[in-house]
């Protein structure tokens, strides 16, 4: 019995890309989530300006940052599937 050369792979000095955009995906997230309490921390109650009857700060953690998550996540998710690759000796395969 032999095994098809595209069952087997070889060992990889370097991760995957798909983990690459994964971890570049979390590492931006975690800042997404530590820059409220730093805005929050700015000197002059910077964090209060008003803009449209709200402040900064509440624009960042209720709109600014909900969206720039989901969309991180997204595109994060779209690189990682897009690069799973499929075995040719997959069964239902043509």
């Amino acid at each position: 019995m032999r095994i098809s050369p595209h069952a087997r792979r070889e060992p990889s000095a370097t991760p995957s890309t798909s983990i690459t955009h994964l971890r570049a995906a979390g590492a931006i997230l975690v800042f997404l989530l530590a820059a409220f309490p730093l805005l929050a921390m700015l000197p002059n109650d910077v964090a209060g300006i008003r803009v449209a009857g709200l402040s900064i700060l509440w624009w960042y953690g209720g709109v600014l940052a909900p969206l720039a998550a989901a969309a991180t996540a997204t595109l994060a998710g779209q690189c990682s599937a897009e690069e799973i690759p499929s075995s040719p000796d997959a069964p239902g395969l043509p």
